[in-house]
């Protein structure tokens, strides 16, 4: 039966090997977060490419709008009212007197000749009112007419004064339009030249993510395919969310079995209080490592080097996965012996001792549920959006 330490061992190398699957999520996570602002941003150039070509697009529909307007009919002509009345009385009168004063001039001697009377008097002057009446009755209709011609002329020169005026507003509207087209199509040439060069920079970092995320899921599965064949026996794989929890329990020896620190675990979920008991955990924890490793160091070394042997054997099924992927593949067989050889030289850095102590060392912080999020991140991997359209 296995020693309390052999077992904190085994549970130690348990976590050391989710702190190196959380390591590569922490890579994979890096390169997609860079990759993701350029994403932002190339997402946000587009949607200004997308204002400017709509303020051009209204622009533009204002100026032919402009352009098709109507010159507008402006004012109204004034209306021409001479009365003919008055000029028909003083024709008349006029006429009547007038003819009057020249019949009592020539009549006196018309009477001596022929002895006619006044009623040729009178009929002068009646006759002398029908001519007034008429000659000036043709002074009011040529009044009329000038006056006519004149309220014509005026009302031509309003129509073509508001005329000018509202071609001059058009003209000002069009320049100033064509003003707004020339900033708005200059500020989209310079949104598309920065569209371009983001999207070069994408294309470059998206080398650098998938490379990064190939290698890194690669280590992430083979690391994982270790510590399954490796320690799947000594805690189920469905309860190292908790190994922080159980370790906590064993170093206070409130525990001597994984079964009864498995017991209080039950009980904390009955209560909903686990997630606080592994974090408190997690950083007692953190707080002892160092005292830990050295009380443990032989027995870690022992798990350690098992675990690194573990690792080789899966990275030897891993690499031969993917020679035969190499041979299947054709032509994509340099990048996937390129991945092969990286991911060989990555893995022979991880299985040794020292390696898994760094890697525990530097997540002790992160609580066991943690890591074993990140275990799921990289195994159920799922590519950002924005590389599925």
């Amino acid at each position: 039966m296995a020693t309390k330490n052999e077992i904190l061992a085994q549970l130690y190398a348990i976590k050391a090997g989710l702190s190196i699957i959380s390591q590569e999520k922490d890579k994979i996570a890096g390169a997609e977060k860079k990759l993701n602002t350029i994403q932002t941003k190339i997402d946000s150039c587009k949607s200004q490419i997308a204002r400017c070509d709509q303020e051009i697009a209204n622009v533009k529909k204002s100026i032919d709008d402009a352009q098709k307007q109507p010159l507008t009919m402006f004012g109204q002509k004034r209306d021409v009212d001479i009365k003919k009345g008055p000029y028909i009385w003083f024709g008349i009168i006029s006429g009547f007197v007038v003819f009057l004063i020249i019949a009592f001039i020539i009549v006196p001697g018309l009477i001596e000749d022929y002895g006619i009377g006044s009623l040729v008097i009178w009929l002068s002057a009646i006759v002398g009112a029908v001519i007034g009446a008429f000659v000036v009755g043709s002074m009011h209709k040529k009044d009329v007419a000038k006056e006519q011609a004149k309220a014509e002329q005026e009302w031509q020169d309003e129509v073509a004064k508001a005329r000018a005026q509202q071609k001059q507003r058009n003209q000002t509207l069009i320049d100033n339009a064509n003003k707004v087209i020339a900033t708005k199509t200059a500020t989209r040439t310079s949104l598309q030249q920065e569209l371009d060069t983001l999207t070069e920079k994408f294309n470059n970092q998206l080398q650098i993510f998938n490379e990064q995320k190939d290698l890194s899921l690669g280590v992430a599965k083979t690391v994982y395919d270790a510590l399954i064949a490796e320690y799947a026996t000594v805690l189920d794989p469905r309860d190292w969310k908790n190994i922080d929890f159980i370790i906590f329990y064993y170093e206070t020896g409130r525990v001597d079995t994984i079964k009864e620190a498995l017991i209080h675990v039950d009980k904390q979920r009955q209560t909903e209080t686990i997630a606080n008991a592994i974090k408190q955990a997690s950083q007692e924890i953190s707080s002892t490592i160092n005292t830990s490793m050295t009380m443990l160091r032989a027995d870690l070394n022992t798990c350690f080097g098992a675990l690194s042997t573990q690792l080789d054997k899966s990275m030897q099924i891993q690499l031969q996965a993917l020679e035969q992927s190499n041979v299947t593949l054709g032509a994509l067989s340099g990048s996937v012996s390129d991945l092969g050889s990286k991911l060989q030289t990555s893995l022979n850095a991880l299985g040794n001792e020292q390696a898994l102590t760094n890697a525990l060392l530097d997540k002790v912080a992160t609580s066991s549920d943690t890591l074993v999020n990140d275990l799921n991140y990289v195994i159920g991997y799922k590519a950002p959006y924005y590389l599925k359209k």
